[in-house]
């Protein structure tokens, strides 16, 4: 009676433990096999295919992105360097209708001042010479009626240096030329040669304000002395 209960025992533990053993393999092989079956759907057509639209249109999306950042950046420098250029222009042509304002200002009263002088030493009768000094007066208050506008256009425009120019030795030259006009002891040769040079003090402060207009280093545009 005991080998008779003994063999059925041992066979049921033998295929127990068979079982278990073809369980772990099969667990094995199932593990194993997992990266097979990812390649196997990776490298299928329609998951190709799936890939290469998502990554294309990403792609198209990222690149689509860029190219509107750089065109829109490019858009607002050049409505930037458009809007400076017209600026600058538009301080162009304010400082040249200065320059014209205060040159032409500059030499109708030195003209009328050499006329009243020519008028004088060519002896002239006295209503000649009476016209002459009213339109040289005129020149002095019309100068005078704008003169800290001028002053304040020309620092605006060209700079203290030129404004310093314009208020120390031509604005004392004018104001020299003006006392030996009215001074009978001031002969008319004197008088010629104070308005000479004077002249040629306005001509250089001229021609200095009109290279700036030239060149565009005026006003907001100035360089830094």
């Amino acid at each position: 009676m005991t080998s008779v209960s003994v063999e059925p025992a041992a066979d049921l533990q033998k295929i127990i433990s068979d079982e278990v053993l073809r369980h772990r393999i099969r667990e094995g092989i199932a593990v194993k096999d997992k990266p097979a079956v990812w390649r196997a759907v990776l490298a299928a057509p329609l998951t190709s295919v799936l890939l290469a639209g998502v990554l294309g249109a990403w792609l198209t999306h990222y690149y689509d992105t860029r190219r509107l950042l750089t065109e829109n950046k490019l858009i607002q420098s050049r409505a930037t360097s458009e809007r400076l250029l017209a600026q600058h222009e538009l301080e162009i042509s304010r400082a040249f209708a200065t320059f014209e304002s205060v040159s032409r200002l500059l030499d109708k009263r030195l003209w009328r001042a050499r006329s009243l002088v020519w008028a004088a030493d060519d002896g002239a009768d006295p209503a000649e010479i009476a016209r002459r000094r009213g339109a040289y007066r005129e020149a002095v208050a019309e100068w005078n009626e704008s003169l800290n506008r001028n002053l304040s256009s020309v620092e605006r425009y060209f700079g203290q240096k030129q404004r310093g120019s314009l208020e120390g030795p031509i604005s004392d030259g004018l104001r020299t030329v003006n006392a030996e006009l009215r001074d009978k002891n001031v002969s008319g040769k004197q008088l010629v040669e104070r308005i000479n040079d004077l002249n040629n003090n306005i001509y250089a402060f001229d021609l200095q304000l009109l290279q700036m207009v030239q060149t565009g280093d005026v006003g907001m545009f100035k360089a830094a002395p």
